[in-house]
């Protein structure tokens, strides 16, 4: 529902990619699966992450914070989302090493219209440069 509603809605200069494969360098054949990659799209630069939760009633845990930050560090970005489908969940802020994580809201109960502004406003999206504050 925020893919969809992304992809329609962003910036003219960013495109996002839903359910990206990253390889990863290994012997053995891995890749992560990453929900949402937004992307500069004149360079195709990666500029961050997002990792859809569909967990009510649920707060951020530490195993989501891990999960987004190696996907960060995969793909080279600084900032990673964990977007959850209610606005009640917690705002929580976070840094690991350079990456910075935060948890967002794409409230499915309310008008996809609302949520998806929210969601707009919460990236915090630069106009000269695309990049999420």
């Amino acid at each position: 529902m925020a893919t969809e509603w992304l992809a329609l809605n962003l910036p003219d200069e960013l495109s996002v990619d839903a359910q990206y494969k990253a390889k990863l360098d290994s012997n053995a054949d891995l890749e992560f699966r990453v929900d949402l990659v937004v992307r500069e799209r004149a360079s195709h630069r990666p500029l961050c992450i997002l990792d859809t939760k569909y967990k009510l009633g649920e707060s951020v845990n530490e195993a989501d914070i891990q999960q987004v930050v190696a996907y960060a560090v995969e793909l080279g970005v600084d900032q990673a989302f964990l977007v959850y489908p209610s606005a009640m969940v917690r705002q929580v802020r976070a840094k690991v090493g350079d990456v910075k994580v935060e948890s967002i809201a794409f409230d499915v109960a309310s008008d996809f219209a609302f949520s998806g502004k929210a969601l707009l406003s919460a990236l915090s999206f630069n106009r000269a440069s695309g990049v999420p504050r």
